[in-house]
């Protein structure tokens, strides 16, 4: 799980805003976390762990004519 800090620093990196607030947190296999970002923009992020199978779960989405997610940057 990526704890609050990191997940500021990384969302200040990648999105340009830092963290200012959690909205909420699910997941199993993957941490889903949805932020409010102190540019006001709200985002959810969907935190798998670095694996070779993440190449597919991002291109599957965009075959089936649903928006494709953006894989934006490493947050170990």
């Amino acid at each position: 799980m990526l704890d609050d800090t990191s997940l500021g620093e990384w969302c200040r990196e990648w999105l340009g805003a830092r963290a200012a607030g959690i909205l909420f947190r699910s997941g199993h296999l993957a941490q889903v976390v949805g932020v409010r970002l102190t540019d006001d923009r709200s985002v959810v992020l969907k935190i798998r762990p670095s694996e070779p199978r993440i190449a597919g779960c991002v291109a599957v989405p965009g075959q089936a004519a649903f928006p494709r997610p953006a894989r934006l940057g490493n947050a170990e």
